[in-house]
């Protein structure tokens, strides 16, 4: 029957995915030659045929990736995997980047080559890209693991003419993560022979050069001095080599990848930001060894984890140091001036040492802990470090950098949960999020980042195609995070080695995986139990007890950080937009869609508490004024709007550049229903009885509600 063949099937896979994967260190070394071997010298690939090379165009490092997929496959077998197993084989390979980390699309130069050997009846592309090849993996050495070069045949021909000669190849790398940011290729020694060759071939790139040994050998050195700098050597290598040994020249040479410059640079960063978080990261480790050494609070600190995404790499647009306003006569600022910059906030939870004295209820609990802020701010302010104490928080300025503490509590969160209070800032499962799940997710996601340098860049790259869409009050930073957390951890395919081919491949995931049917694992250092695997095997049978987005991960197995959002129709939004995305126009992907909303809120850029951010910011380090911080005119109007209408309407905007809100209505042909009591707001009544949306109404409640921050409101189409 059925199941019959279905085994012999599977049988007959695993077969030939554990020959396969056994080849790597065997005859894949060298190749496979099947038949004459006389008639396929010189070729060093795969070749199945008694009397032609089929595979020619086949090398060693294809085979070796073939032989890694397949333990990859066997390992997926093994363990059960079957939903992997299914995606991967279900899956189809749209573009170079589905499979290599970079990719350049390259023109073949008119005039023919006196290198191209005629081994291919003549035809010069083939040449070209047999030459192009072997100096590019000469040239790239170490940095890459395999060079892919492919071609399309777009025009037909006729039976009697020639065939189509490709204009263009495309060349795609698969890097190794160690090496190919290296600033400095050594060469052979300066009285070698080998010192001609090497010098021949870089030609005014090469020089001699003495390192810290003592040794004097011919080097290349890359520009390398900021991170952007250091991922564009590749690029760098290949302009060179290309134009001196093929011919071509650097305008034909095109990197098909994302500047992150562009992307997420601001004017006042060296680079794109990466060394301004260096600089948070830096001060936030010396700010942990001085709250560790504090001893004016009767528990000793044993620990201070950051749960910023800052500290971890990942934060959009690194908080540039504050600057303080001298004091004036007129302490409120005029409108004129704007609101005060924006400062952010980079959160720390401190863990004390284990402790019975606590108090039984919630309150004694809260004024204690408010009671050790106090006594922690005294004491930082001793040694000139300005501190502002809270009822649940301490923020402490340093640097320029304003980073705020929060003292965890491991009774706290059940005496809250048995105790509802206006007087109590949060609900137990919610301190639950902020103090034990959300730093062990952070520890996890800081390793990644430092084990896989392209996660910060991609994570920021999808925060900002959402923010860019006008989605940052609907989908959280720990969303995008998680999401390219997985796509680094699967094992479906070969790791993402830089930003671009990473954050392309979450596009596809984001455009195909189906929320509703099936949780996100997120499997850190393999620490997910088997019970949890047996958990979620049976998802959709307790579909309803779990979030919209259901992301599961070590300490967050019931999915506690999405509790709340994205929800349903921001992740089909969010899908669509991903679906739409031109994989082939990388320019487009950050342009919103401007047609498709139906009011749009035009705002006062000064007003917004965003527009400082665009400028260079100048530190007073010896000034004891607090900066004020998180101040949002904008998030906070957005959230207003979204609790007072957001079962009508849905309200967009770009936190990073809030300029306006997009309103679109959730049913824009305002039609008419039976009235309710809950129902009844900004409604009114027609001749029939019924009641519709009172569209002037709600226009003049946007403006009042935005008084002082909206410039004016533009209805675009009601009958999108």
């Amino acid at each position: 029957g059925s199941s019959t063949t279905e085994l012999d099937l599977l049988s007959l896979c695993r077969q030939v995915w554990s020959y396969l994967s056994s080849q790597f260190t065997t005859q894949f070394q060298s190749g496979i030659i099947v038949g004459d071997s006389t008639k396929t010298a010189g070729y060093p690939g795969l070749y199945i045929d008694t009397s032609a090379n089929v595979c020619y165009n086949t090398d060693i490092a294809a085979l070796k990736e073939l032989s890694r997929h397949s333990a990859v496959m066997m390992e997926m077998l093994e363990s059960r995997d079957y939903n992997s197993l299914i995606s991967v084989l279900s899956e189809r390979v749209s573009s170079l980047f589905d499979i290599c980390d970079v990719v350049y699309k390259v023109e073949i130069p008119d005039t023919p080559l006196p290198q191209c050997s005629l081994q291919y009846c003549g035809v010069q592309f083939r040449g070209f890209i047999d030459h192009i090849k072997s100096d590019l993996s000469t040239a790239y050495g170490d940095r890459v693991k395999q060079i892919k070069i492919e071609y399309s045949l777009t025009e037909p021909w006729s039976r009697k003419s020639a065939p189509t000669i490709p204009t263009c190849v495309m060349i795609g790398l698969s890097i190794d993560q160690s090496n190919w940011t290296r600033v400095v290729d050594r060469g052979p020694s300066a009285d070698t022979v080998e010192s001609k060759t090497f010098k021949e071939f870089w030609g005014e790139k090469s020089s001699l050069r003495r390192f810290q040994d003592g040794s004097i050998v011919q080097a290349v050195v890359w520009e390398g001095k900021t991170a952007q700098e250091r991922r564009s050597i590749l690029t760098q290598i290949t302009e060179h080599v290309l134009t001196r040994h093929a011919g071509t020249s650097a305008d034909r040479i095109h990197a098909l990848q994302l500047e992150s410059q562009d992307i997420v640079g601001r004017p006042y960063y060296e680079g794109d930001g990466e060394e301004q978080a260096q600089k948070i990261i830096k001060t936030f480790s010396e700010l942990n060894k001085i709250l560790r050494k504090c001893s004016k609070i009767p528990l000793s600190i044993t620990s201070v984890l950051g749960v910023a995404p800052v500290l971890r790499n990942t934060d959009l647009f690194p908080q540039a140091e504050y600057q303080v306003r001298r004091a004036k006569k007129q302490a409120v600022l005029s409108p004129s001036e704007g609101t005060p910059p924006f400062v952010k906030v980079h959160d720390m939870v401190c863990h004390f040492e284990l402790s019975g004295k606590w108090p039984e209820d919630v309150r004694g609990v809260l004024r204690l802990k408010a009671a050790f802020y106090l006594a922690l701010k005294e004491e930082l302010q001793s040694m000139h470090i300005t501190a502002k104490a809270s009822i649940d928080f301490l923020d402490i300025a340093r640097n320029g950098f304003v980073f705020r503490l929060k003292f965890h509590v491991p009774k706290e969160e059940k005496l809250r949960a048995s105790n509802i209070s206006f007087w109590v800032p949060c609900t137990g499962p919610e301190l639950k999020v902020q103090t034990v799940i959300l730093p062990y997710v952070s520890s996890h996601l800081t390793s990644l980042s430092l084990q896989h340098s392209a996660y910060p860049l991609t994570v920021r790259y999808l925060k900002h195609w959402v923010a860019s869409h006008c989605l940052s009050n609907y989908i959280p930073d720990i969303f995008c995070e998680l999401v390219v957390a997985h796509t680094f951890l699967t094992r479906c395919h070969a790791t993402p080695q830089t930003a671009t081919a990473a954050f392309l491949r979450v596009l596809s995931f984001l455009s195909s995986f189906d929320w509703h049917l099936y949780p996100l694992l997120v499997n850190f250092n393999e620490e997910l139990s088997s019970e949890t695997f047996e958990q979620y095997r049976n998802f959709m049978i307790t579909r309803k007890s779990y979030p919209d987005a259901c992301i599961v991960c070590p300490q967050n197995e019931q999915s506690d950080l999405t509790r709340d959002s994205p929800t349903k129709s921001s992740l089909n939004i969010l899908k669509h937009l991903a679906e739409k995305t031109d994989t082939n126009s990388l320019d487009s992907i950050f342009k919103p869609n401007t047609t498709s909303h139906n009011v749009v809120i035009h705002l006062l850029r000064k007003q917004t508490g965003r527009f400082h951010t665009d400028q260079p910011q100048e530190h007073h380090a010896k000034s004891t004024h607090f900066p004020v911080v998180e101040y949002e005119p904008a998030r906070l109007y957005v959230e207003e709007l979204t609790r007072a209408y957001g079962h009508l309407c849905l309200f967009l905007y770009n936190r990073y550049s809030p300029t306006e809100v997009r309103v679109v209505m959730k049913r824009p042909d305002n039609s008419e229903a039976r009235f309710t009591v809950n129902g009844s707001m900004a409604k009114v009544r027609t001749e029939s009885g019924m009641v519709k949306d009172n569209l002037d109404a709600m226009l003049s409640d946007f403006d009042l509600m935005g008084k002082g921050l909206v410039q004016n409101i533009e209805v675009v189409n009601l009958e999108i």
